[in-house]
C-alpha cells in the first residue's frame, strides 16, 4: 500500500529472494540497493494518471501500465481504498517482482518538519505480510530514504508534471522470476490510519 502525505501519502519467510525458476539474464534486483528500488517503484507510480493506475486499480485492468522491461512491479492500495482488492494481472517471465506490504512516501508540509521524520514515526508502527503461492515472503525494511520523481499530468501524487522529493519508507518483498503459469499473491499491510488487503492472481506467459 502506498501512503502519501504531506508529511501521510499512503500508497505488498523462506527467502530473500523466493524463486520459481531460475531465469538466465534476468535482472538481478537482489544485487541491488533497496532505496534505489523504492525509487523505481514511485517512478513507475507517477507514470500513470489516476484513472489508468496499477495502485487505484480495482481488477488488475492496468497492472501493466507503465511497466519496465527488466522488472516488474506490484502494489497495494492507496489508504483511501474502501475493503480488500481483487487483482487478476498477465505477466511476463523472466523478469523479477518488487511489491511493498505497506509503504510511505512523505512530502514536506508547511510546518517545516523533516519528511524523514513522518518515516520514523509511522515505520514502528508498520506491518505487513506477503504470500507467494501460500508461502510468506521475506520483508526488507527502508527505513527513511530520498525519493525523487516527476510524473504525467494527473498522476496520484504531484497531480502534474512538478518533480516530488520526499522521504521514501516501507516493507518490501523482491521475488526472483516465476515460472509460467498461474500464481497468487497476497499483501496484507498495516499503517496508522489505512490497511492493504490485495490479492493478485497472477498469469506468467512465455
Amino acid at each position: 500500500m502506498p501512503w502519501v502525505r504531506r508529511a501521510i501519502t499512503a500508497a505488498p519467510l523462506a527467502a530473500a529472494l523466493l524463486a520459481a525458476t531460475a531465469c538466465g539474464g534476468a535482472r538481478d534486483i537482489a544485487a541491488d540497493k533497496l532505496p534505489v528500488l523504492q525509487n523505481e517503484w514511485w517512478d513507475w507510480v507517477v507514470s500513470s494518471p489516476v484513472d489508468r493506475n496499477p495502485v487505484t486499480d480495482t481488477t488488475g485492468a492496468f497492472c501493466g501500465e507503465g511497466q519496465p522491461d527488466d522488472i516488474w512491479f506490484l502494489a497495494g492500495t492507496f489508504g483511501d481504498a474502501a475493503g480488500p482488492v481483487d487483482r487478476a494481472c498477465e505477466m511476463p517471465a523472466g523478469v523479477p517482482i518488487l511489491v511493498p506490504a505497506v509503504n510511505l512516501l512523505a512530502l514536506p508540509d508547511l510546518s517545516g518538519a523533516p519528511e524523514s521524520q513522518a518515516c520514523l514515526e509511522v515505520m514502528g508502527q508498520m506491518s505487513g505480510v506477503i504470500t507467494l503461492d501460500g508461502a510468506e515472503v521475506l520483508l526488507e525494511k527502508v527505513e527513511g530514504a530520498q525519493v525523487t520523481v516527476k510524473g504525467v499530468m494527473g498522476n496520484p501524487i504531484s497531480h502534474d508534471l512538478s518533480m516530488v522529493s520526499g522521504a521514501g519508507c516501507g516493507l518490501w518483498a523482491r521475488i526472483a522470476p516465476l515460472a509460467p503459469g498461474a500464481h497468487t499473491l497476497t499483501i496484507r499491510g498495516e499503517m496508522p490510519g489505512a490497511n492493504v488487503d490485495v490479492d493478485y492472481a497472477l498469469t506468467v506467459t512465455d
